[in-house]
């Protein structure tokens, strides 16, 4: 995880994408989480949380995740 990501879009880029040309937490949570479980924890709770609020209001991610971030 980038200790830069200040936003919840990026913390989300990052966690399904990968930022600045690095794999994305997502496969790395899926391949190496021995080096890095620790740091996903926070970055998780983000993640699981916009999931959730896009399937409770019947939501796309993208607009949970705008709405988190307004909201942050």
């Amino acid at each position: 995880m980038s200790r830069g990501s200040t936003t919840i879009p990026r913390l989300w880029k990052e966690w399904h994408d990968g930022v600045s040309g690095g794999r994305s937490v997502q496969w790395t949570d899926e391949n190496r989480p021995k080096w890095f479980a620790k740091d996903k924890t926070l970055a998780l709770n983000y993640i699981m949380a916009i999931k959730k609020n896009a399937e409770q209001h019947n939501l796309r991610d993208t607009t949970a995740l705008d709405i988190a971030e307004a909201r942050r």
